[in-house]
């Protein structure tokens, strides 16, 4: 959905903003990041059950990569080359 694609692309913009200071760069960061750049946002609105699913959903977009520390049980994100 059109509403989706706008939280897709915002997901986008702030690991795009994030990687090249952060390795690994940590989903929770980017939650956090996200929040604070836009303090109302969340991820519900835009038709998704959590915070992980806007993240997978990414990925299968080919957005970008995940992959899962099973130790932090958090996940590592990189932008798609």
């Amino acid at each position: 959905t059109p509403q989706q694609e706008e939280a897709l692309d915002r997901v986008v913009q702030i690991v795009s903003s994030l990687e090249d200071d952060y390795d690994p760069l940590w989903s929770s960061l980017v939650k956090q990041s996200l929040r604070r750049v836009e303090p109302g946002f969340n991820e519900k609105r835009y038709g998704f059950r959590n915070f992980n699913d806007l993240l997978e959903a990414a990925a299968q977009a080919g957005y970008v990569t995940l992959e899962l520390d099973p130790s932090r049980g958090n996940h590592k994100v990189r932008l798609k080359s």
